[in-house]
């Protein structure tokens, strides 16, 4: 990303080398010697090359990116129904898309060797953290939301979310409370894939939906 972002200037380098390389061969501030003209000629084509390739990469990245299929249960319009019948990949990756929808950086984790973490996510403010998704049509108890916190510790996650098609248990919210822990449970997914939600909502900081 950085590279792309100095083309133009690489380019607009390249095109000032350019006019200065024609004029120094042409002889116009004294004549040169015709190794100098032929080194001139090379360094200005290999840069050129340099350049050109540089632009076919960025072009080529562009379109893969468009042209890329997008991940099912991407987008709004999804019902918890679809959610729940997503497997567990599918609905990670679905998380992932809503991670980032909300300005988040994600990055999903192998699904070996993940040590129970799911996805590895960085706020727009540059807090990381880390999420679990638990696709489930029950409830989820307060020895989910204990693994969770066991997993943030053995991590140095300063900040953990439980995202689930499921409900939360009263006695995994109250665990919860005072805790560096974000619990999105079904209702409140359900409003941020049907695209209820306001698209500048938050995913941190709002109250925990708990069942009672």
């Amino acid at each position: 990303m950085a590279r792309r972002r100095m083309l133009p200037a690489l380019s607009a380098l390249w095109l000032a080398a350019l006019i200065i390389g024609g004029l120094l061969a042409a002889g116009m501030f004294g004549p040169l010697p015709d190794a100098a003209q032929v080194a001139i000629v090379a360094l200005l084509l290999g840069f050129g090359a340099f350049i050109l390739t540089g632009w076919a990469m960025a072009a080529r990245t562009h379109w893969q990116a468009r042209q890329a299929p997008q991940p099912s249960g991407q987008g709004i319009g999804q019902t918890l129904d679809d959610l729940t019948a997503m497997t567990p990949g599918e609905f990670e990756v679905w998380v992932q898309e809503l991670f980032r929808s909300r300005g988040y950086f994600a990055k999903n984790t192998p699904d070996s060797g993940d040590h129970g973490v799911d996805l590895w996510v960085i706020s727009p403010q540059g807090e990381r953290a880390i999420v679990q998704c638990k696709r489930y049509r029950g409830v989820v108890g307060e020895s989910v939301v204990r693994d969770l916190y066991g997993v943030m510790q053995h991590e140095a996650a300063p900040r953990g979310f439980l995202v689930t098609t499921g409900s939360i248990s009263a006695a995994a919210g109250r665990w919860a409370q005072g805790k560096p822990i974000e619990l999105i449970d079904g209702a409140r997914l359900a409003r941020l894939a049907s695209g209820q939600a306001d698209p500048s909502e938050p995913l941190a900081g709002k109250e925990k939906a708990i069942d009672v």
